[in-house]
């Protein structure tokens, strides 16, 4: 994978291009033995590419983008194929005036992934998950069945696929919400807390006036920086000096990660105007010689801020106790969720909520 954490010697490892192919394998388990596994960029650092003598179908072949649904209307939406990245959408659309509601950092994630998995990232009046905002997804199923379901005829069915992790089917194709391409203004700033009670504070004031928040802490030490992000005002412009600097924190951002969050930190201006999609990275796999970075996600209520943080203060300590090394990195994202039954299980399936 991605960051060299994880190898699997499957049987049989084949692209494919079309959906009659994806079929053929389904339905031929002498040539290709069970299980089959769909992967996209493999940029996991869990053990999801694992598939030891069984089959991988590698979808970089399926990666198409098929168009514009709706323009001139209210709900426009765009279909794609499962193995298209989330950059190189991003960039055909910006090209076409539009963008993704959800538009996280990572560009190698592809739409197979975000599709069926669990994803996340502040969003601008809206849920801030991908699979939020999947109106249509076309499958294989186990029998090498082609379905296709929508939100209007299946609700219930689709909201379950949306969550399912690609244990449903082999997505080959989806039809996604997108919006009117538009500037944002992102404003960075770092701070130095005396309490756990202060940073919870600022945190919670910061979710209410701005539009999408983020925040990078270090803890123990109760130092943070902030992201607060909005909608630029009608009469401002991204000048050739704001799309440079865009460009070098996006520069700045992918050797941060790509040295395991070890290397220099990146320097964001203090204001921002850029569009979205231009902070969007792709990441090479990385060099066993470099520190490589590893991580986990966890869902809590935003009512339970100051709990989760000295639960997390007490295991950086712990940990660094016994193994000599200081966990560094605690990104915190306000994600709004949707009604239990548009997301049935996994992350951001409790209800309606921050």
């Amino acid at each position: 994978n991605w960051n060299r954490s994880r190898v699997t010697s499957p049987a049989q490892a084949l692209e494919v291009r079309t959906y009659r192919e994806v079929q053929d394998v389904v339905r031929d388990d002498t040539r290709y033995p069970g299980p089959v596994l769909a992967v996209g960029s493999m940029h996991s650092v869990t053990d999801t590419m694992i598939n030891d003598k069984g089959t991988l179908l590698l979808m970089g072949g399926l990666s198409a983008i098929l168009g514009l649904e709706g323009e001139g209307t209210d709900h426009v939406m765009v279909r794609a194929q499962a193995g298209c990245s989330l950059k190189t959408l991003s960039i055909w659309l910006a090209d076409h005036g539009y963008e993704l509601a959800y538009q996280a950092e990572i560009g190698n994630a592809t739409l197979g992934a975000l599709c069926t998995g669990d994803t996340k990232d502040p969003v601008q009046g809206g849920p801030g998950f991908f699979s939020a905002y999947v109106r249509q997804v076309t499958y294989v199923n186990g029998e090498g069945e082609l379905i296709s379901i929508d939100e209007a005829s299946n609700p219930a069915e689709l909201a379950n696929f949306r969550c399912s992790f690609g244990l449903s089917g082999i997505l080959v194709e989806c039809l996604v919400v997108v919006n009117k391409l538009k500037l944002f203004c992102s404003r960075y700033s770092v701070h130095q807390f005396s309490g756990i009670g202060d940073l919870c504070s600022a945190i919670q004031s910061r979710i209410v006036e701005n539009q999408a928040f983020q925040g990078n802490l270090l803890l123990p030490e109760l130092a943070a920086g902030f992201v607060e992000r909005s909608l630029v005002e009608e009469e401002m412009t991204q000048t050739p000096e704001m799309l440079q600097a865009a460009e070098k924190l996006r520069q700045e951002r992918q050797q941060f990660i790509h040295q395991g969050g070890l290397g220099i930190r990146p320097s964001p201006p203090p204001l921002l105007i850029h569009y979205r999609w231009q902070l969007i990275n792709n990441y090479d796999a990385v060099d066993v010689s470099l520190p490589r970075l590893d991580f986990s996600l966890y869902e809590h209520d935003l009512k339970k801020l100051e709990v989760v943080l000295e639960e997390t203060i007490k295991f950086v300590r712990t940990f660094h106790e016994l193994h000599a090394f200081k966990p560094h990195g605690w990104a915190f994202y306000a994600i709004q969720r949707t009604p239990a039954s548009a997301k049935p299980s996994g992350l951001f399936s409790g209800g309606t909520g921050t």
